[in-house]
């Protein structure tokens, strides 16, 4: 499949089973303590406030595993969290399983995040393979109170865009 296959979970985010987490980070609500957490961890090393600027980031009061951080912008609304969803998952590479965890208000628009996600997500593989370690992920966890239908929502949104961005890339010889 040329983007990710999404499934939205409940679970904490000490105990989701991915490879990496990305946390979508609005810089203009008020922070919670997880929020604070990831927002003291990217003041840290310096990351930019720009909407989808995306930057690693270490918080082991959250997680374990390897995480990164992408600004939503100064508004947590459905277009920004849609945007920094999809240009986190294009940027994190070389994980196959990618938790996407929602701060502050973000939580609210699951379903746009599962667009992002899908549409960041998408990957031409037609000409060559991927490198080793510049794969993107073929699996994407939601931590955000989604359901079947804004997963089913976004894949076909997702399988769509994939159809268009396939037919204009693949040369015309091959079709």
């Amino acid at each position: 499949m040329p983007y990710p296959v999404l499934e939205f979970t409940d679970q904490p985010t000490t105990e989701i089973a991915a490879d990496a987490v990305l946390f979508l980070l609005p810089w203009g609500d008020p922070a919670d303590d997880a929020s604070t957490s990831v927002r003291a961890a990217a003041d840290a090393v310096g990351a930019s406030r720009s909407a989808g600027a995306v930057t690693r980031v270490s918080v082991p009061e959250l997680v374990s595993l390897p995480a990164a951080v992408v600004a939503v912008g100064d508004g947590a609304d459905a277009a920004a969290s849609r945007f920094a969803a999809g240009a986190g998952i294009r940027t994190l590479t070389g994980f196959e399983t990618v938790a996407i965890v929602p701060l502050g208000g973000t939580a609210a628009h699951a379903r746009a995040i599962a667009e992002g996600a899908t549409l960041g997500g998408y990957r031409f593989d037609g000409y060559k393979k991927n490198a080793p370690g510049r794969v993107r992920a073929n699996r994407v966890l939601i931590a955000a109170p989604g359901t079947d239908d804004d997963a089913a929502f976004a894949a076909a949104v997702g399988e769509a865009s994939a159809l268009v961005k396939d037919l204009v890339t693949t040369p015309a010889e091959w079709l």
